[in-house]
């Protein structure tokens, strides 16, 4: 979904909404890696 999204969005403003996202992810994935 991450990579779809990134796809569709090719905006800078959008691209950095991606890259939030996947970083949400990863700390949902691993809490104690990120404890942001």
């Amino acid at each position: 979904m991450a990579i779809t999204a990134m796809a569709l969005y090719s905006d800078a403003d959008h691209l950095f909404l991606s890259v939030v996202l996947i970083s949400r992810a990863f700390a949902i994935v691993n809490p104690p890696s990120v404890s942001v």
